[in-house]
């Protein structure tokens, strides 16, 4: 609540709070009424690790934290720069360059279909809708590695008909990929041989902690505005480090699989502040 009948009342130390009630009691029976809110500038977001899936990708190390200092001669504050890029689920799960991608919720694709003795292959294509979809989520891929007298690289840029026949189900290491989103797979996918999907590239993705906070982001300067009030409901005091901080949401993350941060817009409660008399 910023203004009651066009009046100011924002104030430090409940201030604010003993205008506003005054004026709700001077005015209260009066209309019109008139009540004027600011969006807050603390926002508590809280962290959760998902349990459809086997492990996750990225945490509190997502954050990019610098120390703050307000030019005012405030407290130091922990602020919120960026975020850090992390592996997607398929590189991490041990998926490597030149592995075909052979099941798709089950079902075959690429490899598997000559394995199987399957008369239609499904076109690329139609691969790449089903693992785009989001309905397909969450996904389960399952990837094939070649067992080859080649080197891994050789084999991946020279890929050949005569290769691919020796590409067999027995001898083929697998590797299982399990994600939320597709966002998340951080592999790119291309056709071989026709029907054959092989995995080109990996790319950086954004993890569950950048996501989450990517509606708090500026949209005009697309920057963020926040420090960190308190994590898991304690105060952060001005001389602790990025790295103390960072340290309690570790510890948070691992032992209860979520962290409680209370973000502060630092840039709103300035100019909420200046409003007052």
């Amino acid at each position: 609540l910023t203004h009651v009948n066009g009046q100011v009342v924002i104030g430090d130390d409940g201030k604010g709070k003993d205008e506003a009630l005054r004026l709700l009691e001077e005015a209260g029976a009066t209309r019109p009424l008139t009540l004027a809110f600011g969006e807050p500038y603390l926002k508590r977001v809280i962290f959760e690790k998902p349990d459809a899936v086997p492990f996750t990708i990225g945490g509190p190390s997502e954050f990019d934290l610098v120390e703050y200092k307000s030019p005012d001669g405030g407290p130091k504050r922990i602020h919120v720069k960026g975020f850090k890029a992390v592996d997607g689920v398929a590189e991490h799960s041990g998926v490597l360059l030149g592995d075909h991608l052979v099941f798709v919720n089950g079902m075959s694709v690429g490899s598997a279909c000559r394995w199987i003795g399957e008369r239609e292959t499904p076109a690329f294509s139609d691969v790449m809708d089903m693992i785009e979809n989001r309905n397909s989520y969450p996904i389960g891929l399952t990837f094939a590695r070649p067992q080859q007298t080649q080197s891994r690289l050789t084999s991946y840029f020279s890929a050949s008909p005569k290769n691919e026949d020796n590409f067999v189900m027995d001898t083929s290491d697998t590797i299982c990929v399990t994600a939320e989103k597709f966002e998340q797979l951080g592999c790119v996918l291309e056709s071989r041989n026709v029907v054959d999907v092989v995995v080109t590239d990996f790319e950086a993705v954004p993890g569950p902690f950048q996501a989450t906070m990517r509606s708090l982001k500026d949209a005009s300067t697309n920057r963020f505005h926040l420090s960190i009030e308190s994590v898991n409901g304690q105060f952060v005091p001005g001389y602790v480090t990025t790295q103390l901080v960072r340290n309690a949401m570790d510890r948070s993350w691992k032992s209860d699989n979520r962290v409680e941060i209370l973000f502060c817009d630092d840039e709103r409660k300035q100019w909420l502040l200046s409003q007052q008399k």
